[in-house]
């Protein structure tokens, strides 16, 4: 999802190009803590992931192995769309703020 938010940043000009890159840098997060959770090189991996999922969307990390291959994991589209809109509404809910406390 980060590499698809990436080329969609590289669309857009101005400010808001720096805020589409960092919001597909946040989706990097949970595979490089699984990676150095488990005692692998977090950069490494990840690396291979973005070059793995060109070929294939269903890449994961294996930590048990520290490589990266297609994983069969079924998660309801539904669950995921909504929980990442409401992460999405509380991070702009959060700016508001700031902005009013300026």
């Amino acid at each position: 999802m980060a590499s698809e938010i990436q080329k969609y940043a590289n669309t857009i000009e101005g400010l808001d190009q720096y805020a589409v890159e960092k919001f597909a840098n946040c989706f990097e997060i949970i595979p490089r803590t699984l990676a150095e959770n488990a005692g692998h090189k977090a950069e490494d991996l990840i690396a291979l992931l973005y070059s793995e999922c060109q070929k294939s969307k269903t890449m994961g990390i294996d930590i048990e192995e520290g490589t990266v291959k297609e994983v069969k994991v079924y998660d309801s589209f539904e669950v995921k769309s909504w929980a990442l809109k409401l992460a999405v509404d509380v991070a702009l809910t959060i700016l508001k703020i700031d902005q009013v406390l300026d």
